[in-house]
């Protein structure tokens, strides 16, 4: 009995030891399956991730070719804006230097720090420039109409030729085109109570230069007409100054304002 017994426990031993046996080599093959993906799987990986690097710097060589390309927009109309102010094509000029300022707008929103100083120092350099050539004209075309209409000059029956006058109200319509943008004046407030008003347009602040002149010559320092005690004399002037140009002003000024999108701008009052 004993001798059929022990045979039978050897088998059964075996048996269960060729199963695990079996049930290992599966596993082990399972294992090697499996070390293999994850092996390709790691492969994929770093390829997909060299893949997103070269497509990385493609985008960044992009942005970089559209940034020098942009420079060199800038730089064309710049060319452009010289050879016309060279030429004295004043009107090409104009419309170039409004592309210029349209520029400098659209990218107040941009991170591109760099980019936008670069144009705002340019759309500086050529302001200057054509303001001082355009003042010049414009200046010279106020002696001619004999303005301001003080003293001498408001006694005069002056009637200005008509060219005279068209190529006057030209010089406006340049002048207004010739404002900087909002963002990019500096504000030089030397009163509290002029902190709620807008800029003086160009062709204005060109106008009232001479009338400054003279309200600065009989008004301040060592003169007899400056004395604290007598407010009402400076104040007399200016509104007299007022009365003699507000209709002349509201005629030949606030028309080419109201044709150029200035029309908000009421002349009398800037």
């Amino acid at each position: 009995m004993a001798s059929t017994t022990a045979p039978s426990k050897v088998k059964a031993v075996v048996e269960n030891v060729e199963c695990v046996s079996c049930e290992v080599k599966q596993l082990q093959k399972t294992c090697l399956d499996l070390s293999k993906m994850i092996e390709e799987t790691f492969s994929e990986n770093d390829k997909n991730l060299e893949l997103q690097e070269v497509i990385d710097k493609i985008g960044q060589l992009d942005k970089s070719l559209s940034y020098l390309f942009f420079i060199r927009y800038i730089e064309n109309i710049s060319d452009e804006i010289e050879t016309f102010l060279l030429s004295g094509d004043d009107q090409s000029v104009i419309i170039l230097y409004t592309s210029l300022t349209n520029i400098s707008c659209q990218l107040q929103t941009s991170v591109c720090h760099h980019l936008v100083s670069y144009v705002h120092e340019t759309l500086h350099f050529w302001h200057n420039l054509i303001k001082e050539k355009l003042s010049k004209e414009y200046n010279d075309l106020l002696k001619t109409l004999k303005w301001p209409f003080c003293g001498t000059n408001a006694t005069l029956l002056n009637v200005p030729l008509l060219e005279t006058m068209t190529r006057f109200k030209i010089l406006i319509e340049y002048l207004f085109h010739l404002q900087l943008p909002e963002e990019m004046i500096k504000p030089v407030v030397t009163s509290v109570l002029l902190t709620d008003f807008a800029p003086v347009s160009l062709p204005i602040a060109l106008l009232v230069r001479p009338l400054r002149q003279r309200f600065i010559y009989h008004f301040t320092g060592a003169k007899l007409t400056n004395r604290q005690d007598k407010p009402e004399w400076f104040f007399t002037q200016i509104l007299t100054w007022i009365k003699d140009h507000v209709q002349w002003v509201q005629k030949n000024i606030q028309p080419v304002a109201d044709s150029v999108g200035f029309g908000h701008l009421d002349i009398k009052f800037s």
